[in-house]
């Protein structure tokens, strides 16, 4: 998960960015790097990238594959142009994945050209049928091509000791109180809040999901940012849509749960109590407590949703219960039982009651409130995430965590013997073999713990206690607010089309096939970050009827 230099953070952001940029001009925010003054002196070579995050410093650029030598029977003012892909090892060219460096030369305007060849011969530029693809073309300098072979770079996040001087608090001198009043939305009667929450490593994501949201009619959002550089990043780069900023020290958490060694793009995605995306998925339950707590109901959506009708809220507002929860049901082909656990169709059955906590509705009731913190104390006393905890307060069991004895080490983080200890309130979990030939409960390996269940004690008092309480919930329908799984069982008939093309055509009532909103999860991301040539409406936000 290690940040990279390299055309993927360049070329990713173009067809997002491209609709807000005249038809000319490309608009790209390469988040990790700035431009060496050009050299002036007649065939230097164009000046190399300087990397800003420590992380990247000993790479020089970005990974492109050479393009093919030049025609030399071909006229030197002609552009002889050939298509480039990207893949997820960077951008390669279709005549081979060998990896070079590319440049950036400063043009007059103050634009760059992005030269892929040493002699600074072949750039890359749009095409010129196709705006949203990007081709290497031959010939020019940075002073003689037309505009729609010029970048525009833009900052987003600052040098580390440009960040060092900055003091003000990315919510600015707004309190919590009325940063969250700013950021409401009246829907069905209801003030309602859509809040979100990433890291910059997700900038490239919550740009897409910015652009859904306007589509959908959503003028607002409240988001949380992780690292103290997401803020100012996304201020830099979000021209459609208000938002308000959140931050740790807002959710008032005692320090073992805000603390956090050093924050970047590359996040520690261990689920020990000490790693910072166990305490991330923390600070996000709190967040929702905290607005539910201002009488707002909150609309809790992962960056990587995209929401895909106006309908989206009015109809989570209308189902009138507590807690509305996406489902995270696996269902249809997909079958990648190593990253989406239980994907495989033999193992989908054991997970027809899980829930995602990665978009839920939920109203500012009591019964919403103790639901919440129930959850909160779940994760704090068996070192569980979001999900496994709201999975166990709603069903009596996790998914894929074994809910441990805090005091007596991690489990599921190979700590082994007398220093790790299943919570004793917990039964055992289900052991599913791996599906690989040499995978089976004998070698553990692939091996998935599912469906931790309590002791029935414990789960007699908590059904006791949401009875008492009166709390009230359902899940989402996947037909209409579909994962993972559904986006890709429906990539090849729905979404991976382009608009007027097969399903994917306007005039489906309202939303895509039905849907109201897909959730890119369950390592299904590729499945978009794979579409070299963009084809997928979902990388094209607009209007739906």
């Amino acid at each position: 998960r290690a940040p990279r230099i390299d055309m993927v953070r360049l070329s990713a952001l173009v067809p997002l960015l491209l609709r807000s940029a005249p038809p000319d001009c490309c608009r790209v925010s390469p988040r990790w790097l700035r431009s060496a003054p050009p050299r002036s002196s007649a065939g230097a070579p164009p000046p190399p990238l300087e990397p800003l995050d420590p992380v990247a410093a000993d790479m020089q650029g970005g990974a492109l594959a050479p393009p093919p030598p030049p025609d030399p029977a071909s006229d030197a003012e002609h552009s002889a142009v050939v298509e480039v892909e990207q893949r997820s090892t960077g951008v390669v060219a279709s005549s081979g994945p060998t990896p070079s460096p590319f440049w950036l030369t400063r043009h007059a305007s103050g634009a760059y050209m992005v030269q892929v060849s040493a002699d600074g011969r072949w750039y890359l530029c749009e095409h010129a049928a196709d705006p949203q693809k990007l081709v290497a073309a031959a010939g020019g300098t940075a002073e003689g091509v037309n505009t729609s072979a010029l970048f525009e770079l833009q900052r987003v996040v600052a040098p580390e000791k440009e960040r060092e001087q900055e003091a003000a608090p990315p919510g600015g001198a707004l309190s919590f109180v009325e940063r969250t009043k700013r950021c409401v939305m009246r829907k069905g009667g209801r003030d309602v809040v859509l809040a979100t929450y990433h890291n910059i490593g997700m900038m490239d994501w919550a740009s897409l999901f910015w652009g859904w949201l306007k589509a959908s009619a959503i003028d607002r959002f409240f988001l949380l940012e992780l690292d103290g550089l997401t803020c100012k990043a996304a201020r830099a780069l979000n021209v459609s849509v208000h938002f308000e900023c959140a931050t740790a020290a807002d959710m008032m958490l005692p320090p073992e749960l805000t603390h956090i060694q050093k924050a970047s793009a590359l996040a520690d995605w261990g689920t020990t109590a000490e790693s910072a995306y166990f305490k991330f998925l923390r600070w996000k339950l709190r967040f929702v407590e905290l607005l539910a707590m201002q009488g707002v109901d909150v609309l809790m959506a992962d960056v990587d949703v995209l929401i895909l009708s106006p309908q989206f809220v009015p109809e989570l507002v209308d189902m009138n219960v507590d807690l509305v929860i996406s489902s995270d049901a696996r269902q249809g082909s997909y079958d990648d039982n190593v990253h989406c656990p239980c994907s495989n169709a033999m193992y989908q059955r054991y997970t027809f009651d899980w829930v995602c906590a990665g978009l839920f509705y939920m109203r500012a009731t009591p019964a919403a409130l103790w639901f919440m913190r129930q959850a909160q104390e779940m994760m704090d006393e068996y070192t569980i995430t979001d999900q496994d905890a709201i999975q166990a307060v709603l069903t009596g069991h996790t998914q894929v965590a074994i809910p441990q004895d805090k005091k007596r080490g991690n489990v599921s983080d190979g700590v082994s013997g007398a220093a790790a200890r299943r919570a004793g309130s917990w039964l055992k979990p289900i052991w599913l073999e791996g599906l690989g030939a040499t995978e089976n409960l004998r070698n553990m390996r692939g091996t998935q713990p599912l469906n931790a269940p309590m002791k029935e004690p414990m789960w007699l008092r908590l059904l006791s206690a949401q009875k008492a309480k009166g709390f009230t919930w359902k899940t989402m329908p996947l037909e209409r607010y579909g994962n993972g799984p559904i986006l890709v069982h429906h990539w090849e008939s729905m979404f991976g089309r382009s608009y007027g093309e097969g399903k994917a055509q306007l005039g489906d009532a309202p939303g895509i096939g039905g849907f109201r909103s897909i959730h890119a999860n369950c390592n299904t991301k590729s499945w978009l970050a794979q579409d070299v040539r963009s084809r997928s409406f979902l990388l094209q936000p607009k209007p739906l009827k």
